[in-house]
């Protein structure tokens, strides 16, 4: 069931808030629209913010990396830290690596490992931000064997399979709107 966005007339917003609060896919459709028409206009401000920002944008960075070094576990073995490097090394173009337990995550903190690792596209990655997802409650052994006994493939099939049921969710939810 869709949740209601309607406002009443006695909130005091402006016009443009209440239609932004009552129109919530046509704002998302005009807004993706506007991107896709003006990628570079977009890159160029994204630069020059960059450009304006360097050491914002570097301590942003740099705090994220400590964050990570943190969680990175001291037993690790050798090949457990190849594996995660590999993991970065060979992210398909048009993914990002994205921690399946945030590393700062609202609840829970989780841990630099490999089998905390899986492969997302920009958009999934951002709108997960750092919320746990629903099959992190699924036991290891049903993972590993999703992957045919690795895990890391298993996670990547429970990612795939999520990205399939988000996607599906958007369409009936569109359908009933």
């Amino acid at each position: 069931m869709q949740k209601e966005n309607k406002v009443t007339p006695s909130q005091n917003l402006t016009p443009k808030q209440r239609y932004v609060l009552n129109n919530p896919e046509k704002v998302k459709a005009s807004k993706r629209k506007y991107r896709e028409a003006n990628k570079e206009k977009i890159a160029e401000t994204k630069r020059a913010y960059f450009r304006n920002n360097q050491k914002k944008c570097y301590a942003t960075k740099m705090m994220y990396e400590k964050k990570k070094l943190q969680r990175t576990p001291k037993w690790l073995t050798r090949e457990d830290k190849q594996r995660i490097t590999r993991i970065y090394m060979e992210c398909p173009v048009g993914q990002e690596v994205d921690h399946i337990i945030p590393l700062n995550g609202e609840t829970v903190s989780g841990l630099h490992v490999p089998w905390n690792l899986q492969y997302l596209s920009k958009t999934e990655n951002i709108s997960k931000s750092n919320k746990l997802l629903p099959y992190f409650f699924i036991p290891k052994d049903v993972v590993a064997y999703l992957g045919g006994g690795d895990m890391q493939r298993g996670h990547e099939v429970l990612s795939r399979a999520m990205a399939v049921f988000r996607r599906f969710n958007r369409i009936k939810s569109l359908k009933k709107g």
